[in-house]
């Protein structure tokens, strides 16, 4: 585990629990300029040992093992807290049966691109047509925990009813994908609406390039603007 890759880290810490438990801090700057993100992580199996480095930011953890035997590892994240971190781990990832979250990510992903069912006996162009979709459902991503806590503009932790949502390049996505979120993703479309206006009261202004409650001030243009004139119409 290392909590020093990538970018510049402004507050760390890793906590080991027991034989087969590990939680912790990072909080970095880059893009983001103040990203915070904790963790619980658990393991199938107990540690036979476990250290930490000199600089406290890397852990490595051995097991006693036997050929060919899996470990499995679960981890829960939040920009809350550590107890968040722990709540999403509880409610999302409740057991240790690794083909179980497959075949549910499996169906997960079969509905959601089932949305739009195109017709073609041109395989290559049904092949790229699903993959489109599939990208234009890789981001915003949920933000907030399964309490309903999250990360604020002002870096205040608050609470809604509804999910609060992250990573709104709308410089990207004004023109094209949030008209199809739309016809597609209508409840979440107003959750993402709802999230503009809640960065706006907490931070002062509708977001522009918003990454993990920061501004980052990426690209021109102030495109939430749009998105939210056009679910007026």
């Amino acid at each position: 585990m290392d909590l020093a890759h990538r970018d510049q880290l402004l507050k760390d810490s890793i906590h080991f629990v027991g034989n087969n438990e590990v939680e912790g801090i990072r909080v970095s700057s880059a893009w983001a300029r103040e990203q915070h993100i904790y963790f619980v992580a658990q393991f199938s199996k107990e540690c036979k040992s476990h250290i930490l480095d000199s600089t406290g930011t890397r852990a490595a953890f051995t097991f006693d093992t036997k050929p060919h035997e899996k470990i499995v590892v679960r981890v829960g994240i939040s920009a809350t807290s550590i107890e968040g971190a722990r709540k999403n781990l509880e409610v999302e990832g409740p057991h240790w049966n690794f083909d179980k979250y497959l075949s549910d990510a499996k169906s997960t992903w079969e509905t959601a691109l089932s949305k739009i069912e195109i017709e073609d006996e041109n395989k290559d162009k049904k092949s790229i047509f699903y993959t489109a979709l599939y990208h234009s459902m890789m981001a915003p991503n949920t933000f907030s925990d399964v309490d309903g806590k999250y990360r604020g503009m002002d870096h205040k932790i608050h609470e809604s009813d509804q999910t609060t949502y992250t990573v709104f390049s709308l410089w990207d996505t004004f023109r094209a994908a949030h008209p199809l979120y739309t016809i597609i993703e209508q409840k979440k479309t107003n959750e993402f609406i709802n999230t503009f206006l809640n960065q706006y009261q907490q931070g002062g202004e509708l977001p522009i390039w918003e990454l993990a409650a920061n501004y980052t001030g990426c690209m021109i243009g102030y495109h939430s603007v749009p998105v939210i004139c056009g679910c007026l119409c």
